[in-house]
């Protein structure tokens, strides 16, 4: 990959982390259900894109969960991955320096409500599995559970 590609691809990574950190899925504010069950979709559109069998399993309590999978050869390993897209509740007034649901690069750093604590992980993952898939070196079934 030149450099060129590399910022690219880069980029991608924190559009994609960018629109999902703004996404204020907080599960434990019922006004907000819309905005977990709209989190819930653009997960589901993203390890469809994958080339996934995947779909949402909705709840009447709690937030609805995303179930996924690719492969399923019996000679191969399965792998199970998890993440949770909720986030705890943020603002400014509890000791935020930046918005919690923008983005925010600072000293080299990305801060925003989920961006360790898991969207930041979920983000990895997915694109790290699309780099294997497009490079056709995928020896394992996967399991996807998001919530």
């Amino acid at each position: 990959m030149d450099d060129d590609q590399l910022k690219e691809r880069t980029q991608e990574h924190l559009d994609f982390l960018t629109e999902f950190v703004s996404m204020k899925s907080i599960s434990s504010n019922p006004e907000l259900k819309q905005t977990c069950a709209d989190t819930a979709s653009f997960l589901l559109q993203q390890v469809l894109t994958l080339g996934a069998d995947a779909h949402v399993i909705t709840q009447e309590s709690g937030s609805p969960i995303v179930i996924a999978k690719i492969g399923n050869e019996e000679d191969l390993p399965t792998i199970l991955l998890y993440g949770h897209y909720d986030v705890q509740p943020a603002a400014i007034e509890d000791g935020w320096d930046t918005e919690p649901f923008e983005l925010t690069e600072k000293d080299g750093y990305l801060y925003g409500r989920g961006a360790t604590d898991d969207k930041g992980p979920i983000t990895s993952t997915l694109f790290a599995i699309k780099e294997l898939l497009e490079d056709g070196q995928f020896p394992v079934n996967l399991r996807f559970i998001y919530e």
